[in-house]
């Protein structure tokens, strides 16, 4: 088998909503899970930002970045 394609998904500064659309899409990626490796989707799993920042340089093959970067001036 070969190996899983390590994913990760970074959340910004958005509503979820984005995130929700795609696991309401549940059924339609079941097919494509079992190739996933995901090492990295607060939203869904209990993961911590340090275990992201432990994992070696170019260890994450995709990743997913969604919503907008803050500036000062958003604060």
């Amino acid at each position: 088998m070969a190996e899983k394609v390590k994913v990760a998904f970074m959340q910004l500064s958005d509503c979820w909503g984005c995130h929700q659309s795609l696991i309401n899409t549940h059924l339609g990626l079941l097919p494509v899970l079992p190739a996933l490796d995901i090492v990295y989707w607060p939203t869904v799993v209990d993961f911590k930002h340090a275990s992201l920042k432990a994992r070696e340089p170019g260890s994450v093959l995709v990743g997913f970045i969604e919503g907008a970067i803050r500036t000062k001036e958003d604060y």
